[in-house]
């Protein structure tokens, strides 16, 4: 594939408060009615919560690369004492748990990494 001139670099404190921020940057950035840009959206924001909710302190990257028929996107987040598992879904009642099922279930390739540095990186994947 050919890869268009399009690549997306931001960092936002690593808080709760900023996944909405996150996602209206990747909205944003893809722009309107995009094909990958809804699973896109909600794939980051399940990325992003994780990464405010189980890393240590400190600021949350996401990058972005587009070309033509697919897209990658990372968060990369302190770290924390756990890695990252693909668990069996909670109950339907439970208000969280589905962030990496969802990536398993909807992008096209996922994984995440610890970097040298003990930072976390999540990545994936979507074409269309």
């Amino acid at each position: 594939m050919k890869p268009l001139d399009r690549t997306l670099s931001a960092t936002f404190p690593g808080t709760p408060d900023q996944v909405r921020q996150a996602r209206h940057c990747l909205g944003s950035w893809l722009g309107r009615g995009h094909p990958a840009g809804d699973p896109a959206v909600l794939l980051l924001s399940e990325a992003f919560t994780n990464a405010t909710l189980y890393a240590s302190d400190g600021p949350v990257h996401l990058a972005a690369s587009l070309t033509e028929g697919s897209l990658r996107i990372e968060v990369v987040d302190p770290g924390g004492r756990c890695d990252p598992a693909l668990t069996p879904l909670p109950p339907d009642d439970a208000e969280g748990g589905r962030g990496l099922a969802l990536l398993d279930l909807i992008a096209k390739e996922w994984g995440w990494e610890r970097l040298t540095d003990r930072r976390v990186r999540v990545w994936f994947t979507l074409l269309w």
